[in-house]
């Protein structure tokens, strides 16, 4: 009997089945703009500029030859909020836009000088947009750096990303902060917002590439500075995601000329909260482990006496570094190395006190850095070649 209901039940279980394949939200790519990038900057009056870089739809049965076009194409409207000019984009494209596929928004100086959280609402809300979509700043307009075309790579998008991503790789330095972090940190008290700095770079006059300059240093939502890539990378000592870093001191030969360049191959950070008459004073102490990778002048770097004056030269340098920054940034009011973060982390009550009021309190905090470096190894070279050596 129950055999005969199962064989019956079939055809309508196999009916149900027809009419349950398929995505609710399927998008067929031939019905959507894939948008790979998107650049906001500040309008007049209250507007925002949109602008969104999409991927060109290939012809069929076109080949992959070359051509000076490129395979995106960039849409731009006006808004008093972005959902209002991002509807006013779909308006005016042929096809709807995609952003599942975003990977940077770009934020043009002014808007970002003016504050950038009425922007972020539509980021946070939507569900087609990607909270690891990375977040840059350009000295000028995200407009005109989107649409500018470069020698190396023919998507800007694209390329801008693929800089930040390999930035670590070829020891420079990258915040690569996403949009996911970024909101993260505006959320959190006692710390501000950093992000990379992209501009294009023109070589023998013509703009070949992009290239980083630097952090952008928020208070809040607004940008208030920017700081230059050596003094930049002190967030990183600051949260411990340093590493990989080249280290440049002058020759530490009295009389001698030229540098040596110091690899960092590892690196930890001790952080500690005290006060000083009710004055914050945070201790960050660094501890430094690298490899000598360059040098241009012609001395034995590893004699113990040498080897000392390079480690406490390296050490100085960093140190330098980090007091330029904190005292450059926390006349902006900007506290990128959270030291109102860890205060209200050690000391509840004193931050209960301080925090209301912190742009005025960072002023009179303080940061005390210390470093302790060490050379672990030269490379495959004991001496260097002697200058003018044939």
């Amino acid at each position: 009997m129950m055999r005969h209901a199962i064989l019956r039940s079939l055809p309508l279980l196999a009916g149900c089945l027809l009419l349950l394949t398929g995505c609710w939200d399927r998008k067929e790519l031939n019905n959507v703009a894939i948008v790979m990038g998107v650049g906001i900057d500040k309008g007049q009056g209250e507007e925002y500029k949109v602008t969104a870089q999409v991927i060109k739809p290939s012809p069929p049965n076109k080949g992959g030859g070359g051509g000076s076009e490129l395979p995106t194409w960039s849409l731009t409207a006006k808004g008093t909020t972005v959902l209002d000019a991002i509807n006013e984009l779909n308006r005016i494209s042929p096809r709807r836009l995609y952003w599942p596929h975003t990977q940077l928004l770009l934020l043009g100086r002014e808007l970002a000088e003016s504050g950038v959280g009425g922007i972020l609402s539509w980021f946070e809300r939507d569900r087609d947009s990607r909270s690891g979509t990375y977040i840059a700043v350009t000295h000028g307009r995200a407009e005109d750096l989107l649409n500018q075309k470069i020698e190396l790579g023919n998507v800007p998008s694209k390329a801008i990303v693929e800089l930040i991503e390999s930035a670590i790789q070829r020891q420079l330095t990258s915040r690569r902060t996403t949009l996911r972090d970024f909101i993260s940190v505006l959320s959190t008290p006692g710390i501000d917002a950093a992000v990379d700095v992209i501009d294009s770079r023109a070589i023998r006059g013509k703009v070949e590439t992009y290239e980083l300059r630097g952090a952008a240093v928020f208070k809040g939502d607004r940008l208030k500075g920017f700081l230059p890539s050596e003094e930049a990378s002190t967030i990183e000592m600051a949260s411990g995601t340093f590493k990989d870093a080249v280290i440049n001191i002058p020759c530490p030969q009295e009389g001698m000329s030229g540098e040596v360049s110091f690899t960092v191959t590892d690196f930890q950070r001790k952080i500690s909260m005290t006060l000083e008459s009710g004055r914050p004073v945070m201790g960050l102490r660094m501890i430094v482990e690298g490899n000598l990778a360059d040098q241009s002048c012609p001395v034995q770097l590893l004699q113990e006496d040498l080897r000392s004056k390079v480690e406490a030269a390296i050490g100085q340098r960093i140190q330098q570094a980090v007091k330029t920054s904190f005292a450059k940034t926390s006349k902006w009011g900007a506290d990128i190395f959270g030291v109102g973060q860890e205060l209200h982390r050690t000391h509840p009550s004193v931050w209960r006190q301080q925090g209301q009021e912190w742009d005025r309190n960072l002023a009179t905090a303080k940061l005390q850095p210390s470093v302790s470096v060490s050379i672990r190894r030269s490379g495959l070279v004991l001496e260097p070649t002697p200058a003018g050596m044939r």
